[in-house]
């Protein structure tokens, strides 16, 4: 459990690192080799250093059902981004909604 939640976390550096991503990607992939498919998942779309392409495939990782730490590692990570997203989007609107309505008051007020 320690150990999934401490590489969530290191997934999560290497997404967010813009820096020399590749050598970071594939270092942590060597130290962690014994996962075989951990390596090639983050190395590959680490690469391509695109959060869209990660969000849009996710259901690919999904679908394969695996029980494995690096699966459930990316699907945290994945849900993580998502809701930290989602809290930032939903704010907005409430943002935009408040705004709207004030305005629209502001108006039926002044035409009385």
């Amino acid at each position: 459990m320690i150990y999934e939640q401490h590489l969530t976390r290191r997934v999560l550096f290497l997404l967010q690192s813009r820096v020399r991503t590749q050598k970071r990607a594939r270092a942590f992939a060597r130290r962690h080799s014994h996962l075989q498919t951990l390596k090639s998942k983050i190395v590959s779309f680490l690469i391509l250093k695109n959060y869209l392409f990660f969000q849009k495939h996710l259901h690919a990782f999904k679908a394969q059902r695996s029980q494995d730490i690096q699966h459930k590692a990316l699907v945290a990570l994945y849900n993580h981004a998502y809701r930290e997203k989602r809290i930032h989007k939903m704010a907005a609107i409430r943002q935009t909604r408040l705004k709207r309505e004030y305005l629209w008051r502001l108006l039926v007020l002044r035409d009385q």
